[in-house]
């Protein structure tokens, strides 16, 4: 069977912090977003019979995004620093149409803020999930696969 071809574009989507119904949404305020993936070998035990017992993987995911200098309380910089230490559930959804997400917890961090005077500014934000769920895309581009 061959493998598709269509290739999914980023946006228009949604960046949520809060339950889904009554959180805001940043994606107004940000230029790029990404979730990172990386994987962490476990750590294999050799037994006194010669076997070896493979190590469990550890994956962890953070999502990464550039976001414009909001600071107030309804800008993703503000509201992240503001909140820095607190627990939240978050949704990313790259592509509305598509329907696939990523969504969990994270752990708010304020980011560094800043940059060169009279540019408009932007930062890049780091926020590592504790919990990870993803819902896989039903279309690309809004088309059937």
């Amino acid at each position: 069977m061959p493998v598709q071809e269509k290739v999914a574009v980023t946006g228009p989507g949604t960046l949520i912090i809060g339950e889904s119904a009554s959180g805001l949404d940043f994606a107004s305020q940000v230029s790029n977003c990404i979730v990172n993936s990386s994987v962490k070998a476990g750590k294999n035990l050799n037994m006194l019979d010669g076997s070896v017992a493979q190590g469990k993987p550890v994956y962890t995911r953070k999502l990464t995004a550039v976001a414009v200098q909001n600071l107030t309380l309804k800008g993703l910089v503000g509201y992240l620093t503001a909140h820095e230490g607190e627990f939240a559930k978050i949704q990313f959804i790259p592509n509305k149409i598509d329907g696939g997400k990523f969504e969990g917890t994270v752990r708010l961090d304020g980011p560094d803020v800043g940059g060169d005077v009279g540019e408009a500014d932007t930062t890049k934000v780091e926020l590592e999930f504790i919990d990870y769920k993803f819902t896989p895309a039903t279309k690309v581009n809004g088309l059937e696969p």
